[in-house]
Parts: C-alpha cells; sequence; structure tokens
C-alpha cells in the first residue's frame, strides 16, 4: 500500500500509467504494471488515490469534532464536492489531500491525528466513499474464499 502521489517516476511502469487521463486509470494501471513486474502471486500492490489522507475526507463531521472545528466540515465537504470524491482529491503540490488538511488544520499531524481519525471513520465509510480502496479490500477478501 502506497500513495500515488509524490511516488517517483522510476517506479515500473509509472510513466505509461500517468499518461492516462482518469487518475483512477492511472492507479490501476500501474498497480497492474508494478505486479507484473514483480510477478508473485502474494504481491498485490495497492496505491491510494493520491494519498491515504483523502480517506479523512469521507466523513467530515468526525474531523470537525476531532479538531472542535465547525467550520471545517464545510471546508471539507467543498473539496470532495468539487473533485468529485475523496479519492479524486488531486494531485496538486498545495492540493493533494495532506496539504489541504495542513491548511484547513495548521496542527494536523499525520502520525498522530491521520491513524486517529481514520479509526474514528472507520472502514465501511471509507469502503463507501473509495470504490478504488474498496475494490482493493474486496479482492483481498475474496483470498479468504
Amino acid at each position: 500500500m502506497l500513495d500515488f502521489y509524490g511516488l517517483p517516476d522510476d517506479v515500473p511502469g509509472y510513466k505509461a500509467a500517468y499518461a492516462l487521463g482518469h487518475p483512477c486509470d492511472k492507479v490501476i494501471e500501474l498497480q497492474k504494471n508494478l505486479s507484473d513486474e514483480l510477478n508473485h502471486p502474494k504481491f498485490i500492490p495497492f496505491f491510494a488515490l493520491h494519498e491515504l489522507e483523502a480517506w479523512i475526507f469521507c466523513d467530515p463531521e468526525v474531523v470537525a469534532t476531532h479538531f472542535n472545528h465547525a467550520n471545517l466540515a464545510a471546508d471539507m465537504q467543498r473539496a470532495v464536492a468539487q473533485a468529485g470524491g475523496p479519492e479524486l482529491i488531486n494531485h496538486g503540490k498545495t492540493t493533494h489531500p495532506k496539504a489541504r488538511l495542513k491548511s484547513m488544520v495548521p496542527g494536523y499531524k499525520e502520525t498522530s491525528d491521520g491513524s486517529t481519525l481514520l479509526g474514528k471513520i472507520g472502514i465501511p465509510a471509507i469502503r463507501a466513499s473509495c470504490p478504488h480502496f474498496s475494490a482493493w479490500l474486496s479482492q483481498l477478501e475474496a483470498l479468504a474464499n
């Protein structure tokens, strides 16, 4: 599991995948290319669109309550609406999910706040809002069957 944002362009298949149009197509192609390159049945790559912090945008109310910041939920909801979903919050230097969180909440710490917030939001809510993540989990769950 890696973030797509900030990934070095020398990762196998990166340049070809990055040339595709839709961000989801890029990471799916990149996952396929990396899987083909390593060619091991137990390696199932996942690239978060665009960062794991995108999942924090799945429940803005939880985040606003956590930081006791009433206007935060509306700001986060606006970012999600503009992007078309949490996973699609974009790849720009100042607009990737972590950068947006840090601009909205100057004290945001990914190592402590990130994991706490993801725990509060929960996997079901993240799956409901993030189809790429949900598809990867479904692929892992299918291995158990």
